[in-house]
């Protein structure tokens, strides 16, 4: 399925990575149950190379507001880390037992 605009909502991808064009409850009957994907985006009325631009502007964008922070937070010796993983990867664990680890030897926020 499209995740721009929904085209595409009776394919559903399969646990074995095969597509298939079947209705969603059609599916039901195999031993395995349908996993719906994302298969594509798009904008409609925008050519690929438009799309790309955008797309390119506003990762630039994003990388001049990561630089201004970067340098705002080194100019106050501010040491900053951005975790970053999927659900359920343990990046609170590891933070919280980070915090417990430094308490009382550094502020923290």
């Amino acid at each position: 399925m499209c995740t721009t605009c929904g085209c595409g909502a009776d394919e559903v991808r399969l646990d074995d990575g095969h597509s298939s064009m079947m209705p969603r409850h059609a599916s039901a009957q195999r031993s395995y149950a349908p996993k719906p994907t994302a298969s594509h985006s798009h904008a409609h009325g925008l050519s690929e190379t438009r799309k790309l631009k955008i797309e390119q502007d506003i990762l630039s964008q994003n990388d001049a507001y990561a630089a201004q922070n970067r340098q705002r937070l080194a100019a106050q010796g501010i040491f900053a880390l951005n975790l970053l993983s999927s659900p359920g990867s343990g990046k609170t664990s590891v933070l919280v037992k980070t915090i417990a680890m430094l308490h009382g030897q550094t502020p923290l926020a």
